[in-house]
């Protein structure tokens, strides 16, 4: 019971602050810091990064154009369609189960699962699976994998059994979800295309969006729980990023706050409590990346190709680790680790 009302908690009736914080785009790590890697310098087989997951040894696993790449600090080992049995090499996520089995998702032909030696691959061809274009892969506690894809809803596969769940059986506003989130509780934070939040919880869903919760628009970019289990929302450029803290909603935008874009995606947290996520605009349509953001509490910091090494603003996915090291992966760019 206490696992859903700490969800709950978002509906109840709230307040809102709007926020007042400073902009530091002048504070810039030195370039020490920053290490590039790219296939002309590294083991990459690819500069398109989609995501990165880090295992219990301090593995990084990058979800890559050119398939599935694990570095180890100074060793780069490639999977792709010639050298393993993995499905495709267009990978779209990356995950790391308890066990340290390896999911991915890719673009073209299902989804896999890497235990170290052999390859398990699911497509249509050879299960429930209703699409080949599958975008977000993420395992539960109690081992359940659970699968975003386009134009098919989501699934749940449970050892043998599979569920799809869709805009007909289910909550679910929009049969295309771009990321699920599960938090510490096991929660399940979905978000389907100008749908809003969708929560998922033993069979029980709840909807969050602009009619019935504070949330200015529809379309959201990205979801994290952070360490004390406040609620982030990344939105599209006007609605910025959201903290729910409790019952209070604070919003930050460039209208009523310092934050340098209000385009919000791929947030995280590092392990001193600060706040990383990609910047971005929109211009006739046009999508236009602005770069890396840090927020202390109180100060944004604005990392973009103008004040830092950055060899690019477009940034795909944020990690971090214990140690505090920042991994980014970029369209076009490659790899890139900050030490701060």
């Amino acid at each position: 019971m206490k696992k859903i009302l700490i969800s709950i908690i978002l509906f109840a009736t709230t307040s809102i602050i709007f926020a007042n914080e400073n902009t530091e785009s002048n504070k810039i790590i030195p370039d020490s810091n920053w290490t590039i890697f790219n296939t002309k310098n590294s083991g990459l087989p690819n500069d398109i990064v989609r995501d990165i997951a880090i295992d219990r040894a301090g593995n990084k696993w990058l979800a890559t154009f050119g398939g599935l790449v694990k570095f180890d600090g100074k060793k780069w080992t490639v999977f792709n369609t010639k050298n393993s049995n993995i499905p495709a090499d267009t990978l779209s996520s990356v995950e790391v189960d308890f066990y340290q089995n390896i999911w991915i998702t890719t673009l073209t032909n299902g989804f896999a699962k890497f235990d170290g030696t052999k390859w398990e691959t699911f497509t249509p061809k050879n299960s429930p699976l209703p699409t080949a274009e599958t975008w977000s892969i993420e395992v539960d506690n109690d081992d359940n994998v659970w699968l975003c894809t386009a134009g098919k809803g989501i699934i749940r596969k449970a050892g043998k059994d599979w569920i799809n769940y869709n805009a007909l059986n289910s909550k679910l506003g929009n049969n295309t979800v771009t990321s699920i989130y599960i938090d510490k509780n096991d929660n399940k934070w979905l978000t389907p295309i100008n749908s809003g939040l969708l929560l998922y919880k033993d069979n029980y869903w709840k909807e969050i969006n602009s009619k019935n919760s504070k949330l200015p628009k529809d379309h959201i970019m990205s979801f994290f729980a952070d360490d004390k289990g406040v609620f982030w929302i990344g939105t599209l450029p006007g609605s910025g990023l959201i903290k729910v803290a409790d019952t209070v909603w604070t919003f930050y935008t460039e209208i009523n706050s310092t934050i340098p874009t209000s385009g919000v995606a791929s947030i995280t947290q590092d392990n001193k409590g600060n706040i990383w996520f990609a910047g971005f605009d929109t211009d006739l349509k046009k999508y236009m990346p602005m770069g890396l953001i840090k927020f202390d509490g109180t100060n944004f910091t604005h990392f973009n190709t103008q004040n830092s090494p950055l060899p690019t603003n477009d940034i795909t996915v944020i990690a971090t680790e214990k140690n505090g090291n920042i991994w980014l992966g970029t369209n076009f760019d490659g790899l890139i680790l900050l030490k701060e």
